[in-house]
């Protein structure tokens, strides 16, 4: 994938360990070499901490400005369950003033955990616990699966102008098939979680459109 095609910040929220895998893949995309390469990469950051502070806001910022070694751009994951004010509000400048190609991946139990203003210039993605879909989750991808391709395409209107709704439909799809396939075992299944993934990483690209990858999944999956 074109490292072009991804915004600059993303907040992921809910199940942490599924959040950070999908940072691992989306950074391994940005730097064209698989997620297996990430951890010796001399652009890539990983902060893990209870409390993100000012202190650690400033060292991201500064090592921000420095120019990449392989010029697409530095990445910088950080894991944490709560930021102090004066350090969402560093991190916020540090969004809201680049100073070379970089992106953040904040990976939180909670949107809550951050400034809203710094909430506000990130993509968000939600992951879902396993297993904590509502009723109304688990019919719709229920529905979904057992529909004609047509009626999938039908159902889907409700979704194709917000990337955050197909991103929650995505993962509940996901959580469906994965308990089916715990019942028995189809490769199918394990051919459409594959496909699912697939789309995910599409999903929060740029110029992807809802709609395209939805109309795409409804034929395949």
């Amino acid at each position: 994938m074109d490292a072009g095609n991804y915004h600059q910040g993303y907040l992921l929220i809910g199940d942490t360990e599924k959040a950070t895998e999908r940072a691992m893949e989306m950074t391994g995309d940005i730097f064209g070499g698989g997620k297996e390469s990430i951890f010796s990469h001399p652009d890539f950051s990983l902060w893990e901490t209870e409390l993100f502070t000012i202190d650690n806001a400033r060292e991201i910022r500064e090592k921000s400005h420095r120019k990449s070694f392989f010029g697409k751009g530095r990445v910088f994951i950080i894991k944490t369950n709560f930021f102090s004010r004066e350090a969402g509000n560093a991190l916020l400048k540090t969004l809201e003033e680049p100073s070379g190609l970089s992106y953040f991946f904040i990976i939180t139990n909670s949107s809550e955990n951050i400034l809203e203003t710094l909430r506000s210039r990130l993509v968000v993605l939600k992951f879902e616990r396993e297993g904590n879909l509502t009723n109304e989750q688990e019919e719709l991808a229920g529905k979904f699966l057992s529909s004609t391709v047509d009626k999938r395409i039908e159902m889907m209107e409700d979704f194709i102008d917000s990337k955050n709704k197909t991103a929650d439909l995505l993962d509940s799809l996901e959580i469906v098939l994965r308990k089916n396939s715990e019942t028995v075992f189809s490769e199918k299944n394990v051919a459409s979680l594959s496909k699912l993934g697939n789309c995910r990483r599409l999903l929060f690209q740029r110029s992807s459109s809802p709609r395209m990858i939805l109309d795409y999944l409804s034929c395949i999956i």
